[in-house]
């Protein structure tokens, strides 16, 4: 089955490098229709320019449809992304996160043909946590992606919103096994994002208010 694949980005050609390489190596069956990424700018200086973003993403799906704003908006990104994806599912990646072993896609597209309420399948990436609907690495069913899809606040973190919003699109609240899927059983994933803001002395508002180097979670500056 063929997928659209959809990306939140910015000037990170290094990190996505490296993020498109675990998936699209290690994610058997994985046959990619259209590759949409959105590039956001950086929130520190760089000498990275869109450009050495969109040619790491044509390396690997020719068939790339990218966007660069001038200005950050995580939940506009979202926004952006979803109304363009037109497949059954997507495959939906932020730009800072690794596969850590092969996995095979039908396995997962099979937990969405056996339940018809399923709307995400998440990859996993910790052993004792309370998933909700997240952005990290997932499968997304059409009808969930769509309901949101330029209908997310533009001043709110797009993640809080496609659980807390749930009702107004006729969502229903996450429930692991029903609705929301954690796939597999052990972890196969590892977040690179955080040790790269770390490197770079960046930190955000809501999670370490006492630094002097904050961005905002939702429009990714100062």
């Amino acid at each position: 089955m063929q997928l659209d694949v959809t990306t939140t980005a910015c000037l990170r050609p290094e990190i996505l490098s490296q993020t498109y390489s675990s998936f699209f190596i290690l994610l058997k069956g994985l046959k990619v229709s259209t590759l949409y990424i959105n590039v956001d700018p950086c929130p520190i200086k760089t000498s990275y320019i869109p450009n050495d973003v969109i040619n790491v993403a044509k390396q690997f799906c020719i068939n790339t449809i990218y966007r660069t704003p001038e200005k950050s908006c995580f939940s506009s990104a979202v926004n952006w992304l979803w109304s363009q994806a037109n497949s059954e599912f997507i495959l939906h990646l932020e730009d800072d996160w690794l596969l850590l072993k092969e996995m095979d896609i039908s396995v997962a597209i099979s937990l969405f043909k056996s339940n018809a309420k399923l709307n995400m399948v998440r990859f996993k990436h910790k052993h004792k946590t309370k998933y909700k609907y997240g952005l990290s690495p997932c499968l997304i069913r059409k009808s969930f992606y769509k309901a949101y899809a330029g209908n997310l606040h533009e001043d709110m973190d797009p993640e809080q919103q496609i659980n807390l919003r749930c009702r107004e699109f006729n969502i229903e609240p996450r429930a692991i096994g029903k609705n929301i899927e954690v796939w597999p059983s052990g972890v196969v994933i590892r977040d690179i994002g955080t040790e790269w803001r770390t490197s770079k002395g960046i930190y955000f508002v809501n999670k370490d208010k006492n630094h002097a180097s904050k961005v905002d979670r939702v429009r990714w500056s100062s």
